[in-house]
């Protein structure tokens, strides 16, 4: 049975959707029209930032490459306004969540790219750290292994130390998150000078709590600690008089 109907096309499970605009993009850029024009508009119903996307206007979709390419040859969806202004968006944030749990999926992807910062803001830490301990040792310190080694975290994980950091300096504004120019990624804007102050919390505390560990790729994977990113949250006076009581 068809449970998602997308450009004139019946599909019985998401990863069909997928799979199908994984293998136009794999095509390569072009202007879409007919059936595969009407399947990306359906499709872009689905993303969770659909109402920013289509403020401009949608005159058509193409297939091009994003405005940061992490892989140039790596192809996506594009939209150009009525303008000829243009904007990727892609297929893999599309779901049918974003219909009826729009903000939840919203507040997921915000979440994920406030981590792509914190960890970018402190990436020249961790690569100082790797180049000390791959000069002592070159091995996994899991299974031995010397293919695909990283530096990881060890006592404490990365998102663990962002919580510790998050409760302990209590930010009610969090810095800009904008788009790495080379790299398909996210870091903090330093456009104010009590957000340079949290990029240097950060780093500082970071720097006291973090200890490393060489690890594979496969260990490193294998390797979770189930701790989740948990955003601080000021707490209103209604609830610390519901909590004293």
């Amino acid at each position: 049975m068809s449970k998602y109907q997308l450009g004139n096309q019946s599909f019985s499970t998401w990863e069909d959707v997928k799979d199908h605009a994984r293998s136009m993009l794999a095509k390569g850029a072009r202007i879409l029209t007919g059936n595969d024009l009407k399947f990306a508009k359906d499709l872009l119903e689905f993303h969770p930032h659909k109402r920013k996307k289509k403020r401009d206007g949608v005159s058509t979709i193409k297939v091009g490459y994003p405005e940061f390419p992490a892989v140039s040859q790596y192809c996506c969806f594009v939209i150009v306004d009525a303008k000829g202004n243009e904007q990727d968006f892609s297929y893999k944030k599309c779901s049918p969540r974003s219909i009826k749990n729009r903000d939840k999926v919203i507040n997921s992807i915000e979440n994920r790219s406030r981590l792509e910062s914190y960890r970018e803001s402190v990436f020249y830490q961790v690569q100082k750290a790797g180049e000390s301990l791959f000069a002592n040792k070159s091995a996994c310190s899991c299974c031995g292994s010397n293919v695909k080694l990283q530096i990881d975290h060890k006592s404490k994980s990365f998102i663990s130390i962002v919580n510790q950091f998050e409760l302990s300096y209590k930010p009610e504004k969090y810095p800009t998150i904008e788009r790495c120019d080379s790299v398909h990624t996210y870091r903090f804007k330093k456009t104010r000078k009590i957000f340079t102050a949290f990029i240097e919390a950060w780093q500082l505390f970071h720097d006291n709590q973090a200890d490393y560990q060489i690890l594979c790729s496969d260990c490193n994977l294998k390797k979770q600690d189930g701790v989740r990113y948990r955003p601080y949250k000021k707490v209103s006076e209604t609830d610390e008089v519901t909590t004293a009581a």
